[in-house]
């Protein structure tokens, strides 16, 4: 799907992940407690989870981007050789692949 191939590296793909799993978990946990501390209105609490949850994934983005698929990543070859394209006449009306347009008898 994104071009990768072989195995998965423990260090660069598996424990950074789980690592920021545990790390949403810990953020949001603190950031939902603090906020309950501050308010007992309990929509304080979701958008503290949800803005924990969302700056994590901003973070995760970046360095599991740079980690997984890094330099030496990308090969140069944008052929899209693994992309299979539809053909327009195969695609028909619908724009399903092999679907093709009937036509009202005339």
């Amino acid at each position: 799907m994104w071009g990768k191939r072989g195995r998965s590296h423990l260090t660069r793909e598996i424990l950074p992940f789980w690592g920021f799993a545990f790390a949403g978990l810990v953020l949001s946990t603190a950031a939902v407690n603090i906020a309950a501390n501050l308010t007992d209105v309990k929509i304080v609490a979701n958008l503290a989870n949800i803005t924990a949850f969302g700056l994590l994934w901003v973070v995760k983005f970046f360095v599991l981007d740079s980690m997984v698929f890094g330099p030496g990543h990308h090969d140069g070859d944008d052929s899209g050789d693994d992309v299979d394209d539809v053909d327009d006449a195969d695609a028909g009306a619908s724009g399903v692949g092999g679907a093709r347009p009937t036509t009202a008898p005339g």
